[in-house]
């Protein structure tokens, strides 16, 4: 986990140095391996395949860039607020991925999703269990409020799955690349205190 996280921040770094539309997340380095994702079906990933994730019809990675791209322009424009979620949204009993359980959990996880968010926020899985919603219309306060709402509604469940949630919300003149390197900081912030207490 260390080692991954020392790699993901090298990376920040030399991105840093270069243009930052080069910083691509499409989950084919860092994020797989930061999240365990070695075994994540290629086509979430693959840029000529599909845009959307069949198990819970959320967008992939691979869609990302190009609709926060669209949600920043019209933030931009508009003056309006712009606030992105990521969720990490786990089962303690962490079924396989070809289990009936697994997919029957991520099947109901995502009408959980669909039911808190509105028809105007954008669903992306971009992992196993990582989750970002990107909220037009919205300021990092109520996203925190929505996160909340979703985990007492995931709580509802025979078995609540983890849920931790990094909210962060568009400042100004960012791009894509800046703005996801932010939240993403805020994600792997959490991810190695929790190693730490594990050590």
């Amino acid at each position: 986990m260390f080692e991954a996280l020392k790699d993901f921040f090298h990376q920040i770094e030399e991105a840093k140095r270069r243009d930052a539309e080069e910083l691509h997340f499409d989950g084919s380095g860092f994020m797989r391996r930061i999240y365990g994702l070695e075994n994540t079906p290629d086509y979430m990933f693959d840029e000529e395949e599909r845009r959307h994730d069949p198990l819970t019809g959320f967008y992939t990675p691979t869609a990302f860039k190009e609709l926060m791209v669209q949600e920043i322009a019209a933030a931009r424009r508009y003056e309006i607020p712009l606030s992105i979620l990521a969720i990490e949204a786990q089962n303690p009993a962490h079924p396989p991925e070809d289990s009936m359980e697994y997919r029957e959990g991520m099947h109901a996880i995502a009408r959980h999703f669909k039911d808190t968010f509105r028809s105007a926020d954008l669903l992306f899985r971009w992992g196993r269990e990582l989750f970002v919603v990107v909220m037009p219309h919205t300021d990092v306060q109520g996203a925190e409020i929505a996160a909340r709402k979703l985990q007492e509604s995931l709580c509802q469940y025979d078995v609540c799955p983890i849920c931790h949630w990094h909210a962060i919300s568009y400042q100004g003149e960012e791009d894509v690349a800046e703005l996801t390197r932010r939240l993403l900081k805020k994600v792997l912030a959490h991810v190695e205190t929790h190693a730490r207490q594990e050590i």
